[in-house]
């Protein structure tokens, strides 16, 4: 019998004859395939208190012990658990390296315990088990490893459209809406873009103006003056020198948490985020075929 209440995940099998083997090794199985967050049991506050239940939280696996569906991950591919493609070209293609499947207690995909709380990005958030994993609230997983899709997550509406990221060395203004529910607590937006094409975010490249990198933004203070609701903005950076990749596709990671981030290939801390969302955007360059200087980037 199983129990999920939104204080924590209750596994729990009631020992029979041949039931009882078959039930212990197809939970040990969905143990090692869930993702991290799930919690200890609880049998005293659950239905599921007869002597001969035996809780099943205690198992780790590629994502970790299991917890409670709630949380929320990125969508970029990530080749953490088998390859995945980032960009594919005429004769080539580039292995993605971002880091989106959460792996508890290492570096690894941002992962956002409390979604729909505090602050998020755009007026609506998606929540998942893991980036990999079901069940999701917008019935798909974010990545799909075995098939090579990413880019799953429906409710990514955070950024606005881009304009000026094919020129090298400019400087370029990103619009994006944040949802604050938590008022007077300061959050922090941090955007990454892959400008050199090479699947992977966090390089260094040099501008005339000095050093410049795909951090492009770094822990920018989103603050709302005291007032809740959704808000727009507007914060700025300078592109690189492109990798000669001036109007190819790329991938861009938003990410808004209640504290600074410190990783510059965009994986978020060991113990998750509290708060917050994160948001990848396959962006493709959209040239106005009246030739119009708008042309820019859409997801």
């Amino acid at each position: 019998m199983l129990t999920v209440t939104r204080k924590g995940v209750r596994w729990c099998v009631l020992l029979g004859l041949l039931s009882s083997t078959f039930a212990w090794l197809f939970m040990m199985n969905q143990a090692f395939a869930l993702h991290p967050r799930l919690a200890c049991v609880d049998l005293g506050k659950t239905p599921c208190n007869h002597p001969l239940a035996i809780p099943l939280a205690i198992f780790g696996g590629p994502g970790g012990p299991i917890q409670q569906m709630g949380g929320e991950t990125g969508d970029a591919p990530d080749s953490r658990q088998q390859p995945m493609t980032a960009y594919t070209y005429a004769t080539t293609t580039v292995a993605a390296n971002f880091p989106t499947i959460y792996v508890l207690g290492m570096p690894s995909g941002p992962y956002h315990h409390n979604p729909g709380q505090g602050a998020y990005l755009g007026q609506a958030v998606s929540q998942e088990l893991n980036a990999h994993l079901l069940p999701d609230d917008d019935g798909q997983m974010n990545i799909n490893p075995p098939l090579d899709l990413a880019d799953g997550d429906a409710l990514d509406d955070g950024l606005g459209f881009l304009f000026g990221i094919e020129t090298p060395c400019r400087v370029v203004s990103l619009p994006y809406t944040v949802t604050i529910e938590a008022a007077n607590t300061p959050f922090y937006l941090n955007v990454w873009l892959d400008f050199n094409r090479d699947g992977a975010w966090g390089a260094i490249d040099v501008c005339e103006n000095g050093q410049v990198g795909e951090w492009a933004v770094q822990n920018h203070q989103v603050t709302t003056g005291g007032i809740t609701g959704t808000i727009t903005g507007t914060v700025s950076f300078t592109t690189t020198n492109l990798g000669g990749h001036r109007h190819d596709p790329l991938w861009v990671r938003l990410t808004l948490s209640e504290m600074p981030a410190t990783m510059p290939d965009g994986s978020g801390p060991p113990q998750g985020f509290s708060y917050g969302e994160t948001e990848d955007y396959f962006l493709r360059f959209q040239a106005n075929p009246c030739k119009d200087p708008l042309a820019g980037w859409r997801g």
